[in-house]
């Protein structure tokens, strides 16, 4: 109530004096409850259903409902972690994970092999290489320099896009 009448430098020690308060607070709340760190991974052994169905909307195309592969959305998060979700379903063959993550292969198996430099640029992400080295490895595979952005659409939106159509071309 005070700081709203103060002015000037009386105004700037109350409002340090209320930051250092604060500061105090959170210093005694985690002398009493400590944070708690994880330092091992540990992997549920509960099985997250991956529910997916779709229908035939008015316009005669199939509209995706849950995780499908015919939404591009969904084909981008898998691209995006594609590494950690192949890990992870990795002998678990029972697992909706697993013929998940077999359908996607099989379905940008399809897709991408029509467009070698958009297969190119797939594996390349997934090793974890940069946008910048990726464009110099497909000038000296292709001859082609695309720019670090033109490389990121590709991979956030093109790519999906094809692997989501050929989903619905099987479907």
């Amino acid at each position: 109530a005070k700081l709203k009448v103060t002015e000037g430098k009386d105004a700037f020690i109350i409002k340090k004096a209320i930051i250092e308060m604060r500061k105090d607070q959170y210093i005694i709340k985690d002398a009493y409850r400590k944070p708690i760190v994880s330092k091992n991974v540990v992997h549920s052994k509960h099985e997250i259903e991956l529910n997916d169905d779709a229908y035939i909307g008015e316009d005669g195309y199939p509209v995706p409902v849950g995780v499908s592969l015919l939404d591009p959305k969904v084909c981008s998060t898998i691209l995006c972690n594609y590494s950690k979700l192949r890990s992870e379903c990795e002998a678990k063959f029972n697992g909706d994970l697993w013929y998940l993550m077999e359908s996607f292969d099989d379905v940008s198996t399809l897709a991408l092999e029509k467009f070698p430099l958009n297969e190119n640029i797939v594996i390349y992400k997934i090793d974890g290489k940069q946008n910048i080295e990726i464009q110099q490895l497909l000038y000296e595979k292709h001859g082609i320099k695309h720019s670090v952005e033109y490389i990121s659409s590709l991979w956030r939106n093109k790519i999906p896009k094809l692997i989501a159509e050929q989903a619905q071309e099987d479907y």
